[in-house]
């Protein structure tokens, strides 16, 4: 493979991820969940967890809703982010209706730096045909440019702020008819706005450097 599209969303300097608010936490599941079945090997999350963030301001206490969270999933692990006590639980798939439920506890809280309460579902998958129901080729042969991505993924943050991030890689060149074809239902089907900004054509050098390009939207 000397070719392949990506598309990156959003860069960290745009915070990393894609802002989808209008819409409550179930709603959002659901819409991503709905998109992988229809173009994805699979649906089902490959890393799911809860986390309680206690609050910076002081203003709510975080430990009269971790016994509540406990009798449900059990004993957490407690750690510190941005300076934030947190304590965190790794959820089950059975689970997950569950843990999706519990987040009505954000409802009565007030914003917070962090959480309040967040769920976070991690996806990684290969594309397929929508039609024949079979992968797309040759993305196994689509190198890994970051050890911390697969080849593709998406990230659903689930809190009082709803963000979903996404790496998405295609084994398509930009001449390709199909892969156009394909990459533009998939826009139009996402569970967010795709930035036509971040779409990236990559080649590969002689000397095997992997180098990106703005993908070109062809208006033909």
């Amino acid at each position: 493979m000397t070719e392949f599209i990506s598309y990156d969303g959003l860069p960290i300097s745009a915070g990393g991820a894609h802002q989808i608010n209008s819409k409550s936490p179930s709603e959002n599941y659901n819409n991503t969940v709905e998109f992988l079945e229809k173009f994805a090997d699979s649906s089902r999350p490959a890393d799911i967890h809860l986390i309680l963030y206690e609050s910076k301001e002081k203003k709510y206490s975080a430990l009269q809703f971790t016994y509540r969270i406990i009798d449900q999933f059990g004993k957490p692990k407690v750690g510190n982010d941005r300076f934030l006590k947190s304590w965190s639980w790794k959820i089950t798939h059975k689970k997950l209706q569950q843990a999706l439920d519990i987040l009505k506890i954000n409802e009565n809280l007030p914003k917070n730096v962090l959480g309040p309460l967040t769920l976070g579902i991690l996806w990684k998958f290969k594309f397929k045909n929508p039609d024949t129901q079979r992968l797309l080729p040759h993305q196994k042969k689509i190198p890994k440019l970051d050890v911390r991505q697969h080849n593709s993924q998406m990230y659903l943050r689930l809190s009082k702020r709803n963000t979903i991030s996404a790496w998405l890689t295609f084994p398509f060149i930009e001449s390709d008819k199909f892969g156009s074809d394909y990459i533009e239902l998939v826009k139009n089907e996402l569970p967010f706005r795709p930035s036509e900004k971040h779409w990236r054509k990559w080649k590969k050098s002689e000397k095997g450097n992997w180098t990106p390009r703005k993908l070109v939207k062809n208006n033909s």
